[in-house]
């Protein structure tokens, strides 16, 4: 059994002091011939290890993590149910607590077109529903709505009298992945902490997900896969890249083997290096591409917290082989 961490061993933030080792770590140990294990907080981004005989405290309640879920076509619904059971029973105290999850917030909308008789605003955190808040009229040309939001990331744009759909100019914007052009509301919970710049959902590419636990997830579901297999690794200096070929290729196979890329940059130089790999074969799907950038955070804030937590870190996840184009270039013989 390969342990990425034990109860007892430093983290690899402890060791390096670079949290976003955690990405390549779970690349490499997710080829290995052997069972791969690993503490809770690996995945979510723990800066250091809780005792395991002093520690009381509840994990935290992942809602942020919920709504990404919940709100992406990135995932499936069964995906969906088997990752929303995590801390549901144990995190009840916290739900019941935590009565201030809602708070109250002011939509102020002015056009300049003082013909405009009807506003309402379409969220994504109400179903993208047109027709449920309605801004109330406080000028010729000025309209604002009062209403309790949960404390995450809200999507929205305003319908003009129930037909035409605008974004404020006024307010941050962000590109959804069909390419639309929404405003964004961000009302995470901990978004005046000194970690917190590194939790923008401005992403390069895909959704930005709180932690590792998707990576972890299609990693096992590779694992898992139940096919005798070559296992061949190349590396040079920050790059590795392992390839695992199945042994016997049947007619039905829409793909013969699986080949995992990363940087796994254990050394402290900061300067990384192009680097060329060429494949065994045609790249037919792209299963996931992600990247973690964790900058600066508050190690002592973090271990004072009410409830267990990690580094609010900023991970890039996607399946759509296009953003595969974002980071690389990709040529055929």
């Amino acid at each position: 059994m390969i342990y990425d961490n034990t109860h007892d061993n430093p983290t690899y933030a402890d060791k390096f002091n670079n949290l976003n080792l955690n990405l390549s770590l779970i690349v490499l140990n997710g080829f290995a011939l052997a069972g791969v294990a690993t503490t809770r907080g690996f995945d979510q981004l723990f800066p250091y290890q809780p005792s395991v005989v002093k520690e009381d405290r509840l994990y935290s309640y992942d809602s942020e993590f919920e709504h990404l879920l919940s709100s992406s076509d990135l995932f499936n619904e069964n995906l969906i149910a088997d990752e929303l059971t995590f801390d549901r029973e144990d995190n009840q105290k916290f739900e019941d607590e935590d009565k201030n999850k809602e708070i109250d917030y002011t939509f102020e909308f002015e056009t300049n077109n003082p013909n405009v008789k009807i506003v309402s605003i379409a969220l994504s955190s109400f179903d993208w529903k047109p027709n449920v808040n309605y801004l109330q009229k406080v000028g010729n040309t000025k309209f604002e709505l009062t209403i309790k939001l949960p404390k995450i990331t809200h999507y929205y744009k305003y319908v003009l009298d129930n037909s035409n759909w605008v974004i404020d100019n006024t307010q941050p914007t962000e590109k959804d992945r069909g390419g639309n052009i929404n405003n964004v509301l961000k009302l995470n919970p901990n978004s005046n902490s000194p970690d917190s710049s590194t939790a923008s959902n401005q992403s390069e590419f895909g959704a930005v997900m709180p932690d590792l636990k998707l990576v972890r997830r299609e990693i096992n579901n590779i694992r898992n896969l139940k096919r005798e297999s070559e296992f061949f690794l190349h590396q040079e200096n920050d790059a590795i890249a392992i390839f695992r070929v199945f042994k016997e290729i049947n007619v039905s196979d829409k793909f013969h083997g699986y080949c995992i890329i990363s940087r796994c940059p254990y050394t402290k130089q900061n300067n990384l290096t192009s680097f060329r790999v060429e494949l065994p074969g045609l790249l037919s799907e792209l299963v996931f591409l992600a990247k973690i950038n964790i900058k600066d955070y508050d190690l002592e804030k973090i271990k004072k917290d009410k409830y267990l937590r990690g580094v609010f870190g900023n991970v890039n996840y996607t399946n759509n082989f296009n953003d595969l184009k974002k980071i690389c270039s990709i040529s055929q013989k």
